[in-house]
């Protein structure tokens, strides 16, 4: 067949044996898989989802002689610790204290929005993205954070202001993003995303 011509030449760039490897490995993973085939505008879809991110990060974590995991969001450790499939006996969590000086802060809790992933609707969005707006019309230098690049975008496409913004990107340089961070700190009204 045309993939065992692919195989025994090595021609492992074609788009047809990476679909055919991917086929087959969205066939036979378990069921700590979620498999997704939708229709979309340009034909059909297929995608799968590990609901259990332990299978693939316990390993190398584990075998490591030390790894250092760091978060300014995730709570509580523990769960993260299991969700990972750290070794309790080798792990050591910490939390720290804003190292921020409290007159510098201005923390809002909002009811009415989450970024829950189920949750995530363009009425939701849209919410998000006003809700960010109203706390830019605040006289504050103001630092926006997401639980990813993804929902960032997204927000980011709705939301109006004036005021400079600047945004850390998905995949940017250390060196870029320490620009990015002192163009930020360098204007007096600015946004950061």
């Amino acid at each position: 067949t045309g993939l065992m011509l692919l195989e025994n030449t090595h021609l492992h760039k074609s788009n047809l044996l990476k679909l055919h490897s991917f086929y087959l490995l969205w066939l036979n993973e378990g069921e700590e898989f979620v498999k997704i085939a939708k229709r979309t505008s340009r034909g059909a879809s297929l995608s799968q989802k590990c609901l259990d991110p332990s299978l693939l990060t316990s390993g190398p974590f584990n075998s490591a002689k030390s790894t250092i995991l760091m978060s300014g969001t995730l709570k509580p450790g523990t769960a993260y610790r299991d969700l990972l499939g750290l070794e309790r006996h080798r792990t050591i969590i910490k939390e720290y204290l804003s190292p921020f000086p409290e007159i510098n802060r201005r923390d809002f809790i909002i009811n009415g929005v989450t970024t829950k992933y189920e949750k995530r609707t363009d009425e939701q969005l849209s919410r998000i993205a006003l809700t960010v707006e109203k706390i830019l019309l605040l006289d504050l230098k103001t630092a926006v954070f997401f639980p990813s690049y993804d929902l960032l975008k997204k927000i980011l496409e709705k939301v109006n202001t004036s005021k400079p913004i600047f945004v850390q990107e998905e995949g940017m340089s250390p060196s870029k993003a320490r620009q990015v961070l002192e163009e930020f700190k360098s204007d007096e009204d600015a946004v950061l995303f």
